[in-house]
């Protein structure tokens, strides 16, 4: 009796939601069960076709078979990393192995912690309590996103119950994070995050690390179409809708790109872009730094900054003042970055590459009118004819040439 009544609880814990059908052991919660789960999961060797049953294993048949040592490079991209598991997370992202599964359905996952949040949906687990209303979330991002909520509706409302804490300064803001972002621009010229390339400086890292895509090449954002590449998802969307879009934005043709607007006003306003045409006296731009005391203006134009650096910076365009002067030559600029660009004629350094020809570049500028030759890429299209050129520069000068 006693042994079928040991068989019948045994029995009883298959059914329980936290039980582990390889090992017939019951965790104590889902995130528990989940990682021990993973011990259970083959992983595979993106070199070789070896399967491990541990994590740990694998790691170790990198550094000991295949002699893999820092910095781990990827060998499907140009990216880099100092930890090994973090190599072998990005490399599944190009084999496209997602060795996390879940043993209540047949998802699948590349991190055992996104394998974590999806079983509470098994599990009804709802760990994250809101602090305001009570309310519970199955995930971090949704109480994040709850929160936001709350956040936005000042957005309708107005309030903004945060105040500057700078002497003089009567901003208002919505969040803490606010705060700190308008301190780091607005109050604060230092910038300790600075370009090796170029020099320039930022108040973060992330912007640094996004503006050196810009001199590496760097461009993660694919066009599914032509397979032309962008630095920004922004420019990538605008591209499908220019090139691959028929009549994207109406029946209104700009003749200096060749965008389409909805309606001869909107394309009226679109062409000023080109033109460089500013009707209006005062624009929106300019109330915000200027008239709602933001800022630096400048005393000769109007024009307002974010700091006292950049409005001394912009001051230079006025008194005519080039304090920068070259080292190999006689020639003077206003910046020091101007003049590292310079230098480069005299060093010979070409930091910006072409990956089809290899030919280098002093700018990045030149390296993107370069690929065009590569592309077939014409955006400028002749507003009386229908011939295209690479360069805005090629279609003044054929209207000046041709159509004048």
């Amino acid at each position: 009796m006693l042994e079928t009544s040991n068989l019948f609880d045994g029995h009883k814990r298959t059914h329980n939601q936290l039980y582990c059908e390889v090992c017939r052991r019951v965790l104590r919660d889902a995130k528990t069960l989940a990682r021990h789960q993973v011990s259970h999961t083959p992983f595979q060797c993106t070199l070789c076709e070896n399967n491990f049953g541990i994590f740990k294993h694998l790691s170790r048949h990198y550094e000991n078979i295949h002699k893999l040592s820092t910095p781990y490079k990827c060998h499907h991209c140009p990216k880099v990393f100092s930890k090994l598991r973090f190599f072998i997370r990005h490399e599944w992202q190009h084999t496209g192995q997602l060795p996390f599964q879940c043993s209540q359905c047949s998802m699948k996952f590349k991190q055992d912690a996104d394998l974590v949040v999806h079983l509470r949906v098994h599990t009804h687990e709802k760990p994250y309590l809101c602090a305001d209303c009570g309310k519970t979330f199955s995930c971090n991002s949704n109480l994040r996103r709850h929160s936001g909520m709350a956040r936005h509706k000042m957005i309708h409302t107005g309030e903004k119950p945060l105040k500057c804490q700078i002497p003089d300064c009567d901003q208002r803001f919505r969040s803490p994070s606010e705060v700190k972002n308008h301190v780091l621009r607005h109050h604060t010229a230092d910038r300790p995050f600075e370009c090796d390339t170029c020099g320039k400086g930022f108040i973060r890292a992330s912007i640094l690390n996004d503006h050196m895509k810009i001199h590496s090449g760097e461009k993660d954002h694919v066009c599914l179409v032509c397979g032309k590449a962008f630095l920004k998802l922004y420019s990538m969307t605008r591209h499908i809708q220019l090139m691959h879009t028929p009549n994207p934005r109406g029946p209104f043709d700009c003749g200096h790109c060749g965008a389409g607007c909805g309606s001869l006003k909107r394309l009226i306003r679109h062409e000023w872009k080109h033109t460089g045409h500013q009707p209006f006296q005062c624009l929106m731009r300019h109330v915000d730094f200027y008239h709602m005391g933001l800022g630096h203006p400048c005393p000769h134009c109007g024009k307002g900054f974010s700091g006292k650096d950049a409005l001394v910076r912009h001051m230079l365009i006025h008194t005519g003042e080039k304090p920068y002067k070259c080292d190999d030559c006689d020639k003077c600029f206003r910046s020091a970055s101007e003049r590292k660009v310079h230098s480069r004629y005299h060093t010979g350094e070409r930091p910006f590459k072409c990956k089809v020809c290899e030919k280098g570049f002093v700018q990045s500028c030149f390296l993107t009118l370069h690929m065009r030759t590569h592309t077939g890429e014409r955006p400028y299209v002749c507003s009386t004819c229908p011939k295209a050129f690479s360069s805005l520069h090629g279609l003044k000068r054929h209207k000046r040439l041709v159509h004048a």
